[in-house]
């Protein structure tokens, strides 16, 4: 496929593998003291930390070129193509994005109609550039359904200011996907840690550079700190929108009377006047996030007293779905209302 004279054209390389050379290097180092040690228990855990460094290069993003056309996403060499009016969501780095703020780049995820798709991070120019164009292509409103529990508003809202007034949103059919990175190295450092506990009875029971106190005490340290990693990684890595109960039933409806939400526990309407502000991506907590690079994926709207969680599982972004409730709480003079 070749690229149209309007088309944005992005080229993706291969990064430098840093955790991959880590890993090998820390396997040569330990082969290095096993022969000139005569210790040659180190030369288990430098098998281990070499397949590790094998996993992380697989893990590394392969080549592609990425053109932007006027209704489709098309990903060579493979030749897949993901119409626009197919994307229900988007997020970049993991999380989605406010348009005009992002601090951050990484890879792009689209939910589409057919399934999820990842784009690499090392994107040239940046993804974000990708995200942002993206954004300013898709509809601002998701799919009707006259079969859901707000069709009722919907429809009356639509009689009230008209098909291109009314929002509505409801549950898109794939959430997202969580990275397989840092539960690949737990399992790694799991791994090692029982190669030494294996090494220690089995292999080397007598030996004085290798004894079973000392494999037992390296093989604790090992499956602690893996069965840690992999807790983090699961927590941290978990798409935010799946922590919703019952999300597939998730609805949202917007008009100019203010805005309709069922979505789980959460049930009622609000009134443009009792919005107080709109915050995408606000952290909920500081440790957790910083450390996976994952921002919690809500919306919320706030009110007198606290604020309305509008989560991550709707049929178009949430940055889109901001920009609505900005647009329509601001009013037209573009003020927020007392």
């Amino acid at each position: 496929m070749s690229a149209g004279v309007g088309d944005m054209v992005f080229e993706s390389e291969r990064p430098f593998p840093t955790a991959a050379v880590v890993w090998a290097g820390s396997a040569l180092v330990m082969l290095w003291l096993a022969f000139q040690t005569g210790a040659y228990g180190w030369a288990l855990p430098a098998v281990f930390a070499g397949a590790i460094a094998i996993l992380q290069f697989r893990e590394l993003p392969r080549i592609a070129r990425i053109s932007l056309r006027d209704d489709s996403v098309v990903i060579e060499p493979a030749g897949n193509r993901i119409a626009l009016a197919s994307i229900e969501s988007l997020t970049l780095a993991s999380a989605p994005q406010a348009p005009d703020s992002i601090r951050v780049q990484g890879p792009i995820v689209i939910m589409h109609a057919a399934g999820i798709t990842e784009l690499p991070g090392s994107l040239e120019p940046p993804p974000a550039d990708l995200y942002k164009a993206i954004l300013t292509r898709l509809s601002t409103s998701g799919r009707r359904n006259a079969n859901a529990s707000l069709s009722k508003q919907w429809q009356l809202q639509e009689q009230k200011f008209g098909p291109d007034r009314v929002w509505t949103y409801f549950a898109r059919q794939y959430l997202g996907r969580r990275s397989r990175r840092p539960r690949v190295a737990a399992l790694a450092i799991a791994l090692l840690a029982t190669g030494g506990i294996a090494l220690a009875s089995l292999m080397l029971p007598d030996s004085r550079h290798w004894s079973q106190g000392v494999a037992g005490f390296f093989a604790l340290v090992g499956l602690s700190f893996g069965f840690l990693t992999w807790l983090l990684a699961y927590q941290g890595q978990k798409y935010p929108g799946a922590r919703v109960p019952n999300w597939r039933r998730a609805e949202l409806v917007i008009s100019p009377a203010g805005l309709w939400l069922e979505q789980n526990d959460l049930s009622g309407f609000l009134s443009w006047n009792e919005v107080q502000g709109v915050q995408l991506n606000r952290r909920t907590s500081w440790w957790l996030p910083a450390i996976w690079g994952q921002v919690p994926g809500k919306l919320e709207v706030l009110i007198a007293g606290g604020s309305v969680p509008i989560w991550d599982v709707y049929d178009r972004p949430l940055p889109i779905i901001a920009d609505v409730i900005m647009s329509l709480w601001r009013g037209p003079q573009g003020s927020a209302r007392e």
